[in-house]
């Protein structure tokens, strides 16, 4: 369950993709922005 802005922070993880994936919903969801971001060394 993904609530509002919220940030999950994964540490040491590396991945040339990444897949959003939505098993379920109640309605059509809306995805108005998806945000990865490094993390400075």
């Amino acid at each position: 369950m993904v609530g509002y802005k919220r940030i999950v922070n994964i540490q040491g993880l590396r991945t040339d993709a990444l897949r959003l994936v939505i098993d379920d919903a109640r309605v059509r969801p809306t995805v108005a922005f998806l945000g990865v971001y490094a993390e400075a060394e």
